[in-house]
């Protein structure tokens, strides 16, 4: 007799005793970590800690910001893409792993 406890289900599927991914993601992710995700997702172009910044408004400050891109990169989910001077310090832009890099000249800035 097979059981099917081990096998692989559909992300989001909870139906018929499967795994619900979509809310154990939910579960590991911060809501900022979420944010930034949407917000790469939605201009497709590499943000830096400061950027986040600008995007939600000044709601996290720019080390929150930062602290949560490098989780995202310890995750997998993020690489950082190049990095320049800038004021005070280095800043670091990111973008999805699993994807190429934009070109840093195309395109405007958010």
């Amino acid at each position: 007799m097979t059981s099917n406890r081990n096998s692989p289900q559909t992300p989001g599927e909870s139906g018929s005793g499967g795994f619900d991914w979509v809310s154990l993601i939910a579960k590991l992710l911060h809501p900022v970590q979420v944010a930034i995700i949407e917000a790469f997702n939605e201009l497709l172009v590499p943000l830096s800690a400061t950027d986040i910044q600008r995007i939600v408004s000044g709601a996290i400050e720019v080390k929150l910001a930062a602290y949560h891109l490098k989780r995202l990169v310890d995750l997998g989910v993020l690489v950082g893409a190049w990095s320049e001077p800038g004021k005070g310090g280095t800043l670091t832009f990111y973008f999805f792993a699993d994807r190429p890099i934009p070109d840093p000249w195309q395109g405007e800035r958010p």
